[in-house]
Formats: C-alpha cells, sequence, structure tokens
C-alpha cells in the first residue's frame, strides 16, 4: 500500500506542472521528489509519467491516478478535520449573540461554570444563530426576541438601550428622548459590530451609506 505523502507528491506535480515548482511548493529537492514518484510507480506497478532528458510529464495514467490521489485526499482531510472539529466541541462552548454587550455578562458566567472549556463567541444575524443552534454549530444562543420554536427553552438574559450622544449645539441636545423620525436625515459615527443595533437603524433610515462612518473601540 502506497503512503500518503507520495499521493500528495503527485497532487502537487499535477498542480504545478513542472517538477521543479513542485518540488519548492514542497520543500523539496528535486531529486529527492523524483526518486518518490519512481517509488510511487512501483507501488502501483504501472508508469505515471513520460521522462526526457529534460522533462518528467504525467502520461495518462498518472492523470488518472493525480485526479484520484486529490479527490482520496481530500475524503481523508474532510476527515481529519470532522474529527478536530469533533474533539474541539467537546472542549468548547460556543456563544453566538445578536449583539455584543450579552458576551460581555456571559463570557465570565460561562468560563466560571466551565472552568476547563473555552469559550468561543461570534456576533452574527439572528437567522443564522438560530440556523447555528439548530446543526450545533452554537450551544448558546442570544437574540432579541424569543423563538417561536419550542424544541428549544428560552429566557430573558437582559435589557438594553439605544443612546446617541449629541453635541451641547445639536438642534436636539435638550430633548428628553428621541424617535427615529427625529433623527432621520443625520449622520452619525457608528461604533461597528454592533449586531442587530446597526440593522435596526437602517430599517428606520436613520444610518445611510453616505452619511455613516464607523469605528471600533480600541
Amino acid at each position: 500500500m502506497f503512503e500518503l505523502y507520495l499521493l500528495r507528491q503527485l497532487a502537487a506535480f499535477k498542480e504545478y506542472g513542472t517538477l521543479s515548482e513542485a518540488a519548492e511548493r514542497l520543500y523539496l529537492s528535486q531529486p529527492a521528489l523524483s526518486r518518490n514518484m519512481r517509488k510511487l510507480e512501483e507501488e502501483i506497478g504501472v508508469p505515471l509519467f513520460v521522462r526526457s532528458r529534460n522533462k518528467l510529464e504525467l502520461n495518462e495514467n498518472g492523470i488518472l491516478t493525480a485526479e484520484l490521489a486529490g479527490k482520496a485526499l481530500s475524503e481523508i482531510d474532510g476527515i481529519a478535520k470532522q474529527v478536530r472539529d469533533f474533539d474541539r466541541s467537546r472542549r468548547t462552548i460556543s456563544l453566538g449573540v445578536c449583539a455584543p454587550a450579552p458576551i460581555w455578562k456571559l463570557t465570565p458566567l460561562l468560563s466560571q461554570l466551565y472552568p476547563t472549556m473555552t469559550i468561543q463567541t461570534e456576533i452574527t444575524e439572528e437567522t443564522e444563530l438560530l440556523e447555528g443552534l439548530h446543526n450545533g454549530q452554537y450551544q448558546l444562543i442570544v437574540l432579541h426576541f424569543h423563538p417561536e420554536d419550542k424544541h428549544y427553552i428560552s429566557t430573558a438574559c437582559g435589557t438594553e438601550k439605544l443612546f446617541f450622544s449629541l453635541p451641547p449645539t445639536h438642534r436636539l441636545a435638550n430633548e428628553a428622548a428621541l424617535s427615529f423620525s427625529d433623527l432621520d436625515g443625520e449622520s452619525f459615527l457608528l461604533m461597528s459590530e454592533i449586531g442587530f443595533w446597526h440593522d435596526m437603524a437602517v430599517r428606520n433610515g436613520i444610518v445611510k451609506k453616505c452619511a455613516v462612518r464607523e469605528y471600533s473601540k480600541s
């Protein structure tokens, strides 16, 4: 049975086209790669290359072998990735949220409850959060509404409010409260990665592409 490293080298030769290029990409000398390709031929039992004085090319056997090797290596790498992901899932709690504030509250709590686990967090759209919870990507998600799916348990996590900082001379600075219609047409410095708050501002018309500049907390 031939070894995987020989198949990887054959696939690299097919991808890069020449012995010198494949050897450089594989961090091998050309003589070493050439010897390995002869070894693969011997193990398979058929010629895979057309050899001339200064050139090495795949013959039809070699082309087929390289194509099959590529498929087999893809499957093998996929198996390895699944096993790594499975192992990581046993040591990781994945938390998906629709806004950043729940991360500040839940990450320390989860670390305290599960000190041997790694806490992984991600801010994304709520449709993706629900899909990720369903397929096992997340063990816990935070939405800004109670999901209707009765297969999951949901409870209130906290409340958030949207605040705007205005210069003292701004026409709305002395208002006790603001509505989205009051802010229509205004320009804002908007913090990045604020989850559903950004989408809410867009839906209500206070955020326009030409008027928004985003910044992140340093």
